[in-house]
């Protein structure tokens, strides 16, 4: 096997969760991960921590480019700087190929300084569908990219329809999939033992839980708090309790932040309780068995897909992606999502779906990145 660098970029804990199964199969000199400066602080999930755990401090480099404000102007601004930043990190570690994720800013600003400097890039999840700006950023990822590495066929054949080449489009599953499928049955409530709440230091998980999972979308920037608390006063509402997850970086977080924090200072019933983060293995342990979740993350229609979870899924962020039978769509009213929820805990496990992955896609990706050719050259099929 020739010896090649290859370069992990990663903006977010989503973003190491889909290159930890890859890099398990990669000689430990022939990669390195570059990480976004969200992806080492608490509010955004600091998967640092876990990263150095796993690999070693030595394989990672971090850049700065957060720009604080967490609304449009400062997330352009933060995007124009990350360019910059990783021109010049590239620049001094001279990768061979880097490796994105998704539709994410970091991923967009990623792959331009590669393709300026003439280093091939290779696209995890492209091809997808979700209906909001996401699709925006994502497809011009693919195009920018040289190889593709996909979910599943509709994911292939929307970007052969995109003119770019079959020889370049691998379809591999989410390999996010392989953790799901090694999680095991462990009760979860010992996770809390290592986490602490949102100005609250311990609680005791009950049998009956669900996760919440709700991100800013960028297009509907106005409408993002308005659509926090009625989905907050929603499951409220249920009187269950729930393990809801801080959001992204996205603009519009801030406003989703000041929100959860005005409700756990006044919150009497204490069944709602706010995490920053956890490991992934563990997150995907709590999801496995949780009666549902609900909100507007991928992981509320890939992740729960494969371990049967069921889901509720509210407003447009995942509008176009691909649904199992565990997913159920509601509009955004009190009343909506409430029933929606209680049908879905009423019904209990769905049968695993293979949508998004068999749980055996780190390897492919990893044997496809250790010898793919190392092109810069692209010809349209059209």
């Amino acid at each position: 096997m020739k010896k090649r660098k290859i370069t992990f970029v990663i903006g977010n804990r989503a973003h190491y969760a889909r290159v930890k199964p890859v890099i398990k199969h990669i000689p430990s000199d022939m990669y390195n991960l570059v990480l976004f400066e969200a992806a080492s602080v608490s509010d955004y999930g600091n998967v640092k921590d876990q990263i150095i755990k796993d690999v070693g401090e030595e394989k990672i480099s971090i850049i700065y480019t957060n720009i604080s404000g967490g609304n449009l102007v400062t997330m352009t601004k933060s995007t124009g700087l990350a360019v910059s930043e990783l021109a010049t990190e590239f620049q001094r570690n001279t990768p061979d190929i880097i490796v994105v994720i998704a539709d994410r800013y970091e991923s967009l600003a990623a792959t331009i300084a590669a393709r300026y400097m003439n280093i091939p890039v290779a696209h995890i999840q492209g091809g997808e569908n979700t209906g909001s700006i996401d699709d925006n950023i994502r497809h011009a990822i693919t195009k920018l990219s040289n190889i593709r590495l996909v979910t599943n066929s509709e994911c292939a054949d929307r970007i052969g329809k995109m003119g770019e080449h079959k020889n370049s489009i691998f379809t591999v599953g989410c390999p996010t999939l392989d953790i799901c499928r090694e999680v095991g049955n462990t009760d979860p409530k010992s996770l809390f033992d290592d986490y602490e709440g949102v100005q609250e230091k311990k609680f005791v998980l009950s049998d009956d839980y669900i996760i919440v999972s709700f991100h800013p979308v960028t297009t509907e920037y106005a409408e993002n708090r308005k659509h926090f608390r009625t989905l907050l006063e929603a499951v409220d509402t249920l009187n269950v309790q729930a393990v809801w997850l801080y959001p992204n970086i996205d603009a519009g977080n801030d406003l989703i932040k000041n929100e959860l924090l005005h409700f756990k200072s006044h919150d009497k019933k204490g069944l709602i309780h706010f995490f920053k983060h956890f490991d992934i293995e563990k997150y995907l342990l709590l999801l496995n068995h949780a009666k549902c979740i609900v909100g507007n993350s991928s992981v509320g229609i890939r992740e729960s897909s494969y371990l049967g979870t069921p889901s509720v899924t509210i407003g447009s962020r995942q509008y176009g992606r691909t649904r199992a039978v565990n997913v159920i769509d509601s509009e955004i009213s009190i009343k909506a999502i409430t029933n929606c929820i209680r049908n879905q805990m009423s019904h209990g496990k769905y049968q695993r779906s293979n949508e998004y992955g068999d749980g055996n896609s780190g390897e492919r990706i990893a044997d496809i990145l250790l010898s793919c050719d190392l092109t810069i050259d692209k010809h349209m099929t059209y």
